[in-house]
């Protein structure tokens, strides 16, 4: 697991020194705390919680071959392990954020290509994200009601991933040119200019991914206190035997279940969250290395533009 997270936090420039020493101080907190609560889960391992990471990795190492696409339907694989419940639902609203990244990412490679079908395979990838969205949300009304909203994050995320797709869409569709004696400026197909900085620059990504990575540490104590219970559900069970008490021993067992659910489900959350937001800081600092945007430049004998990048 600090393997992956180390690939994905790998030195982009020098000029982002300062975010890689934050990124890399993550990484060492996430190392430490880990020690105690894998030799209290260690009994415990279980068939969901090792799929779960197995596709969070499997997606990782596909996202740092660019295989952004193949990142995505991987990552998204994770909604079959994890369902929605109270439980799984912190580890499932974070891989959709990596999941509509990744897609994002995709639609960014085919729309920069050369192809002549570049901008149409680039739709498709936005279609395949605002489809895996619209089942999420599904999912989440079904088990919280209609009226019971996701993160704001996700919101926000699924709001900009629908907005690019109707863009692209209205891009795709040839603009009716008006009739010559309209009077008005010319149509284009080109949107507003939002400016320096209007785009996307990653420091969401980094902001965010640093939260779940402490969602991850913080969920590493549901494996302690589940360790610790299940110690006094034991303990109650064999008192319970002793002394023939059959309502203490149905109380018991019931504790025991319980404690059993929250090692199982901190042993999810933590290598999923943990893994989830190292991907999301890795995405960020590649985003913000990349992040740059042409600026009106005036000067006493000229007026032109010049090419400004954000570090």
């Amino acid at each position: 697991m600090t393997r992956a997270l180390a690939r994905s936090l790998r030195p982009l420039s020098h000029r982002v020194g300062r975010l890689h020493r934050v990124a890399a101080l993550l990484v060492g907190l996430a190392s430490v705390p880990m020690a105690v609560p894998v030799a209290a889960a260690a009994p415990v391992d279980n068939p969901t919680a090792r799929r779960a990471r197995a596709l969070q990795i499997d997606g990782q190492a596909r996202f740092e071959q660019q295989l952004f696409e193949q990142a995505g339907d991987v990552w998204s694989r994770i909604f079959e392990v994890l369902p929605e419940n109270p439980v799984n639902r912190e580890e499932r609203g974070t891989t959709l954020l990596i999941c509509l990244e990744a897609y994002r990412e995709a639609y960014r490679v085919h729309r920069e290509s050369k192809a002549n079908d570049g901008l149409e395979r680039g739709i498709a990838m936005l279609r395949k994200g605002v489809g895996l969205l619209d089942r999420y949300l599904a999912a989440f009304a079904r088990q919280y009601g209609d009226t019971a909203q996701p993160s704001p994050t996700v919101e926000e995320k699924g709001r900009e991933l629908r907005e690019l797709l109707a863009a692209a869409e209205r891009e795709l569709t040839p603009v009716t040119a008006p009739p010559p004696n309209l009077v008005g400026p010319p149509q284009t197909g080109l949107q507003p200019d939002t400016g320096p900085g209007g785009g996307p620059n990653g420091k969401g990504l980094i902001a965010g991914g640093s939260v779940v990575m402490a969602l991850g540490l913080g969920a590493s104590a549901m494996i302690i206190v589940g360790a610790l219970r299940a110690k006094d559900a034991k303990s109650e069970q064999q008192r319970a035997k002793a002394d023939g008490d059959t309502d203490a021993l149905r109380a018991a067992d019931r504790k025991g279940t319980g404690a059993n659910g929250l090692i199982i489900g901190g042993a999810v959350a933590t290598g999923v969250l943990l893994a989830a937001g190292a991907t999301m800081l890795g995405i960020g600092l590649r985003r913000h290395a990349r992040y740059q945007a042409f600026v009106p430049v005036v000067g006493p004998q000229y007026v032109g533009i010049g090419l400004s990048g954000r570090f």
